[in-house]
């Protein structure tokens, strides 16, 4: 492939299931030129390495700074995740001190695995608003990033698997995925306190009201979680999307145990561009912006006497726990930590948002996360507790990650501002509040025995004493490489992903969210790389004009050019983009004329020598071959959400090489209709005519009589043959016998090209009629004819 051609694509680290074409070294790598380099195997990677590879003729590398996911017991088992962190497949980051939680570092744990974070998380998988998109949209003028064009790139992503022991109640079908590569499913394990948190929204409606799919774009209220997980196991970008099935691609390399140092690339800005292992910096402009969503907790001790309460501390409960999952794939190891969440706004005469504003992307939009934990026990103290984790989702504060100047190779800084505007840490003393009332439902009585932390009865400036001295983070980490609008003089890149002031370089992961969303960053993550994707593979398409092209001056017989250096020119009269069936047309008849200097530019290579596009009965061989394009449809609302693979020709002759090459005119008022809205008769079927007849050659079958066809509108000295089918079929007779005795509803069509298309006919193809062998330029006819 061509290094001009090469897009280096910078994504954060991810984790993968793999035994196709995943290497370990570097020295292993079959090539050291690709069109597309993805550095970063996290969420995004993965995804974007997947779908780019999906045409045979892109060559993707993808590097992983970390190891292969596969056997990671604690990246499949879903109760396992807590294990990962501090281990060999974290990055073991520590926070700088921070100014808004009392000079205390945190530790910060990124995957350093295959699937990066997604094979490292928690697995909850939430949205967030509508707002949320919307506010992107507006801030990057362009609509492309709202949640209405958004939603098919969430719905491509996702396989959703309803739970055995949920109906729809808990759920909308309607907002979900079902072809995508990553599960989702709801909770399959029931927890003690679950017919507790039911009763919660019928005694505080007004409060915790139910939500019947906690993923619909208003998440305000109460409901059953949802989760990255598929069959009792993790699913992550790496499982999802990097398989066996879709590594073992010809056309991608996964590269792991790998650390990138530097890209280089051209640059008109005053910034330096530096790459360490998907940790990206543009010093002077990247790093900055960072929002993360912080974390305070209740606990309370409880009385409770579920079989799995003292699951964290016995090991026979967690021995019968693990030999279930091993063996059904259930128990509570098969689930994440909770199956409920909860969302909540200030409300609007809060005093918190009178006195500081309102972060938040509108009133569809949540402040404060609640997620409750069922009764545990903990090896540092006696009896059982609970607790409300509350995560503040839509923060005011913002940080930054930065190189380490002193040791640019080493562990950046990074400090996430927790804390450091007065929205943040008031609205989280609310969440406390909240917290209490949430526990104040009579539900719970029976089982809260007293609050242990913060202290009942606390005053507010004890809370803020509370939380900045015990806060920790969500590890969501958004923002620092944020989209801007073209033109903006802010931010990191543009609408399409592509670096400000570079060339050839896109940034895909969490940091170019321009607000972070009040959500767990993986949905939204897969979301931003399913489209960046179609963004690259848009511009891709022109890239491979100018740099993979197989170039024409007349006709497919004539000067064919392999490469763009080997033009004799580089001025045309006219320049025909797409070799298609249209495009070559044009340039035989516009080369007609000796004085016109014609370049025909098509992005596949020739039709020449090509048998499946020869044999009429091979024409289902070049779909999902290296001669299509092998596009993708967007899930459809009207069939169920499914996507549908879509052939379209990457070959010289386009769709006329790749088609069934059943010939069919259509009706007079179809071209009458097109003559009427364009206020031009040439457009007519009449004034068509001349045209059509003059593609035309026809060459009647040995085998059919003029009572098969209308002689009278055929074209017999064009360029394209047409012929009737010449192989009868056993049903033949049997199909001429229905206009007999069904002649109202099928009545005999002499020719079904003459106009009025309405009946039983012979089908025409595009085919020489006295070169059976032969397909002529358009490609292959059907192997039977059609009636």
């Amino acid at each position: 492939m061509k290094t001009l051609c090469s897009i280096p694509i910078i994504l954060s680290p991810l984790m993968l299931s793999v035994s196709g074409a995943v290497l370990q070294h570097v020295s292993q790598l079959p090539s050291t030129s690709y069109d597309f380099i993805i550095v970063g195997g996290g969420t995004a990677g993965p995804v974007v390495a997947n779908r780019l590879s999906e045409n045979p003729s892109f060559q993707v590398l993808l590097i992983e700074a970390g190891p292969t996911n596969a056997g990671v017991l604690n990246a499949i088992v879903p109760g396992f995740y807590t294990k990962l962190q501090k281990s060999i497949y974290d990055w073991n980051f520590t926070t700088v001190p921070g100014t808004g939680i009392h000079n205390r570092t945190i530790a910060y744990a990124r995957g350093f695995i295959l699937g990066g974070c997604s094979s490292h998380n928690g697995m909850l998988y939430t949205r967030g608003s509508k707002d949320d998109y919307d506010r992107w949209a507006k801030v990057t003028a362009d609509p492309g990033w709202s949640w209405k064009n958004l939603m098919p790139y969430i719905l491509k992503n996702e396989r959703w698997t309803p739970s055995a022991v949920h109906g729809n109640g808990d759920f909308d079908p309607s907002v979900h995925g079902y072809n995508g590569r990553m599960f989702t499913t709801l909770p399959t394990s029931p927890q003690t306190f679950d017919p507790r948190i039911l009763e919660v929204p019928k005694q505080l409606p007004d409060t915790f009201p139910f939500l019947r799919d906690i993923n619909a774009g208003r998440p305000l209220g109460l409901g059953w979680i949802q989760a990255s997980i598929g069959n009792g196991s993790r699913s992550s970008s790496a499982t999802a999307y990097l398989s066996e099935a879709y590594t073992s691609r010809k056309n991608l390399d996964v590269l792991l145990n790998t650390k990138v140092l530097r890209v280089r690339g051209t640059s008109n800005s005053s910034f330096n561009f530096v790459e360490i292992s998907g940790k990206h910096f543009l010093q002077s402009i990247v790093g900055k912006n960072l929002t993360d969503q912080p974390i305070s907790s209740v606990t309370y001790s409880v009385t409770s006497n579920g079989f799995w309460d003292t699951l964290n501390t016995n090991v026979t409960l967690q021995n019968i726990a693990f030999a279930e999952w091993n063996n059904s794939k259930t128990g509570p190891y098969a689930s994440p930590l909770t199956n409920f969440l909860g969302w909540s706004r200030l409300p609007s005469n809060s005093s918190v948002i009178k006195a500081f504003g309102d972060p938040s992307a509108g009133q569809n939009t949540p402040h404060i996360e609640l997620l409750p934990h069922t009764a545990s026990s903990q090896a540092s103290q006696p009896g059982l507790s609970g607790a409300l984790t509350l995560i503040l989702v839509s923060p005011n504060s913002r940080g930054s990650v930065m190189l380490d100047e002193a040791d640019p190779f080493g562990k950046p800084k990074i400090d996430l501002g927790f804390f450091t505007t007065d929205f943040d840490i008031h609205a989280m003393i609310e969440a406390i509040k909240l917290a209490e009332k949430f526990y104040s439902a009579p539900a719970w009585k029976g089982y809260i025995v007293e609050r242990t932390s913060p202290s009942a009865n606390a005053t507010d400036d004890q809370l803020e004493e509370y939380i900045r001295g015990s806060a920790i983070t969500s590890f969501h980490a958004a923002g620092s490489a944020a989209i801007s609008a073209r033109g903006a003089s802010y931010g990191v890149v543009d609408p399409d992903l592509r670096v400000k002031g570079a060339s050839g370089l896109r940034i895909v992961d969490a940091s170019v969210m321009p607000f972070i969303t009040s959500a767990h960053t993986q949905a939204p993550v897969y979301a931003i790389a399913e489209r960046a994707a179609d963004l690259i593979k848009g511009t891709a398409f022109h890239i491979f004009l100018r740099c993979a092209a197989w170039i024409s001056h007349t006709d497919v017989s004539g000067a064919v050019l392999q490469h763009v250096n080997q033009l004799s020119s580089t001025s045309y009269d006219f320049i025909i983009v797409g070799g298609g069936t249209a495009g070559a047309v044009v340039a035989n008849r516009l080369s007609e004329n000796p004085s016109f200097q014609v370049l025909l530019i098509e992005a596949g290579p020739t039709n020449a020598g090509v048998l499946n596009a020869i044999v009429p009965g091979f024409y289902t061989n070049l779909q999902k071959s290296v001669y299509d394009w092998n596009f993708t449809t967007v899930p459809g609302t009207g069939i169920n959400n499914r996507t549908i693979d879509y052939p379209r020709g990457f070959i010289l002759g386009g769709c006329s090489s790749h088609n069934g090459l059943v010939y069919t005119r259509g009706s007079k008022d179809d071209y009458d209709r097109w003559a009427k809205v364009t206020a031009d008769p040439g457009w007519s079927w009449k004034n068509l005519m001349p045209y059509i007849l003059k593609n035309e050659r026809w060459t009647p079958s040995a085998v059919h009589r003029n009572g098969d066809f209308d002689p009278s509108v055929h074209g017999y000295n064009g360029r394209m043959f047409t012929t009737l089918p010449t192989s009868p079929q056993t049903f033949d007779s049997r199909v001429l016998e229905v206009p007999k005795q069904l002649p109202d509803t099928f009545p005999f069509l002499r020719d079904m090209n003459a106009g009025t298309p309405l009946g039983l006919g012979n089908g025409v193809r595009l085919q020489d009629g006295s070169k059976l062998a032969l397909v002529m330029d358009q490609g292959v006819a059907l192997p039977q004819p059609i009636f």
